[in-house]
């Protein structure tokens, strides 16, 4: 045996399928960044996930919402770039599978948006990517599982509405307003 190799095992072992997928799991737990492209063909499973820059930043200012160093966050961006995917939808998944007892109130400026991203919101969890990774920590009800209200086993809630809809006596530990105006009207 060549000395310079003396010490080293005979060869080097191969990651097994299972080791690949926990190190995934765990980088999506520690990075929304991550978690976005990974989660990304549950929502869309016809387009290639491209990643950019803007999509990194929203996801560092909001795992600062989530450690508690950001109250408040306004995020600017014109339409098609993701916001809502990332905001509406990847952040409240990605936050539930470490804290499944936060609830979530949506608005938006349209019920039927607002019901497209409680959808998505649901197909995500409902995956077999998600229920693979975090199926122990979140599953949701079946007498609360409905397209503008959710409610897991933690008693988590994601709750749906549009701007001109009522929430009342429903909180959340999270409020989420995406697109709160008609583009029309805001012209």
């Amino acid at each position: 045996m060549n000395a310079s190799l003396q010490g080293l095992p005979a060869r080097v072992p191969t990651p097994t399928h299972s080791t690949l997928d926990a190190a995934r799991k765990t980088l999506a737990e520690r990075s929304l960044r991550a978690y976005i492209e990974q989660a990304w063909p549950v929502i869309e499973p016809a387009t290639p996930y491209q990643h950019n820059w803007h999509i990194g930043a929203m996801a560092e200012y909001l795992e600062a919402v989530t450690r508690g160093e950001i109250k408040r966050l306004l995020i600017n961006l014109p339409p098609r770039n993701m916001k809502s995917i990332a905001v509406s939808v990847m952040w409240p998944t990605w936050e539930w599978a470490t804290d499944p007892s936060s609830r979530w109130l949506f608005a938006s400026y349209a019920a039927a948006l607002s019901n497209k991203h409680s959808v998505d919101r649901r197909t995500v969890i409902q995956s077999d990517w998600y229920q693979a990774n975090w199926g122990d920590i979140v599953r949701l009800t079946d007498d609360q599982n409905l397209k503008t209200e959710f409610q897991n086993t933690a008693r988590g809630v994601m709750v749906s509405t549009s701007m001109g809809g009522t929430v009342t006596g429903k909180g959340g530990s999270r409020v989420v307003v995406d697109d709160p105006h008609n583009p029309r009207q805001a012209l």
